[in-house]
């Protein structure tokens, strides 16, 4: 067991997001470099550099690095042959999608590596206590490290509202397409206001694309994002013309858990937002202050034609949410509690959150589960397809009982039964005459 008071000099990061992305970055190589931490590139995709497990001090496995199945064992083996602590880096609820999302189908077929990784980490290193409170019932051992940003990255320079005058006002929204049950959720509220607001409001998507309702819309505006690299993202966002910024979440248990990144990355830029009345956004938006919280889609609606409507409530607010960066979620002031939480696991050696025993069961019992897990929410997919084809069918029917052919149609039968009875000499007649003809 290292000495308690050994200094963390070095860390070794294996993980399935690109070197350059946004969550080796955000959550081990910018908190490390701020502290003095050499970070060593353990993996790129699939491509693993065992070796490097006994170069470091302690050893990150990040998100869903373990879906590299083999590859983690490997790694797994190494540090605990070479006595090196584990952490287990984790920024999202990864075990509980909600049904629709995105990543579901990918992310359920890698449930049990992500679980195990969980389980038999030393420590887990979290983004929100809520995420920590789920993470607690798996593994006792969690630290709850928040996302900051990075100030080399993010300068918080001044934007100037611009004059009154200035139309059309920009409402803007950056995220992944994951996000895109989010943002339908805000539709309505949204396609409300280009109605009202007409040419004085234009909307523009960065990433995630523009809700169904809107896309045909000439005030709407959708750029992809296909940058991977977090400090060029971070660079070219900076230079976006939006007036104002939306977070919208549906309300489940993935979403409260997430951290409050969007708020710190528009804010950064002097930007005023609106943003779900959801943790995460309730732990640091003073409504009025900083921001502005909305629910329902009359809620989104009514927020952001308050800041359409009032430059000076744009000015008030971007300047609040830059001064709650600068003053609390600047890296320069939170990497300590990165530090921290990593020189205390390496402080406590490693230090299995199971027994041998008990670890060696739950991996048999996940090897064993996890082909049948495959294939139930294969046959849950196809009954979803299904269900949907079959709502189809319905729509289908109901367009036919809706047409005038239909209607016609009844009204022939109607009339054949009234003019040729059952029993009816005029009923043997038109049966003969239909007989003859289909057999002819």
């Amino acid at each position: 067991m290292p000495a308690a008071n050994q200094p963390l000099r070095s860390v070794v990061l294996y993980s399935a997001d690109p070197w350059e992305s946004v969550l080796p970055w955000l959550r081990v190589r910018g908190p490390a470099a701020i502290n003095g931490v050499r970070v060593i590139q353990g993996n790129q995709g699939d491509n693993v550099a065992p070796e490097y497990v006994a170069d470091a001090d302690l050893v990150v496995i990040q998100r869903d690095f373990a879906r590299f199945w083999e590859a983690y064992r490997q790694i797994v083996a190494l540090a605990r042959a070479a006595g090196k602590p584990l952490v287990y880096e984790l920024d999202d609820l990864l075990f509980d999608l909600p049904e629709g999302h995105l990543a579901a189908p990918a992310y359920t077929d890698q449930l049990f590596a992500v679980l195990a990784a969980l389980v038999e980490c030393d420590q887990v290193v979290v983004t929100t206590p809520p995420l920590a409170a789920r993470v607690g019932s798996l593994n006792p051992n969690v630290a709850v490290v928040p996302n900051y940003l990075d100030d080399q990255l993010w300068p918080l320079a001044g934007r100037p509202d611009r004059p009154a005058s200035a139309a059309p006002v920009t409402v803007g929204y950056m995220g992944g397409p994951t996000h895109q049950p989010d943002l339908e959720s805000v539709a309505a509220g949204l396609l409300h206001l280009l109605d009202r607001r007409g040419r004085q409001v234009r909307l523009h998507f960065w990433g995630a694309s523009p809700p169904l309702a809107l896309r045909d819309r000439s005030q709407v505006a959708w750029t992809p994002l296909d940058q991977l690299d977090y400090a060029e993202f971070a660079r070219q966002f900076a230079t976006q013309t939006a007036d104002i910024f939306i977070a919208p979440l549906c309300d489940n248990a993935f979403n409260r858990c997430k951290s409050a990144i969007k708020f710190l990355e528009y804010s950064a830029l002097g930007m005023p937002g609106v943003y779900s009345r959801l943790e995460p956004y309730t732990a640091v938006v003073r409504s009025g202050e900083n921001g502005l919280l909305a629910s329902t889609p009359a809620e989104w609606e009514a927020a952001l034609d308050q800041l359409v409507a009032s430059p000076v409530l744009r000015q008030k607010l971007g300047a609040g949410a830059q001064a709650t960066v600068r003053d609390h979620w600047r890296l320069s002031a939170g990497a300590g509690d990165w530090l921290a939480a990593y020189q205390k696991v390496l402080a406590s050696g490693a230090r299995p959150a199971l027994s041998n025993d008990q670890r060696a069961m739950f991996l048999r019992v996940a090897e064993q589960v996890q082909p049948r897990h495959r294939a139930l929410e294969a046959y849950v997919w196809s009954l979803r397809a299904e269900v949907k084809r079959l709502e189809g069918v319905d729509r289908e029917l109901a367009e036919i009982r809706a047409s005038l052919a239909w209607r016609v149609a009844l009204a022939l039968t109607r009339w054949r039964a009234h003019l040729a009875p059952d029993g009816s000499r005029r009923k043997r007649f038109l049966d003969a005459v239909v007989h003859r003809t289909l057999v002819s």
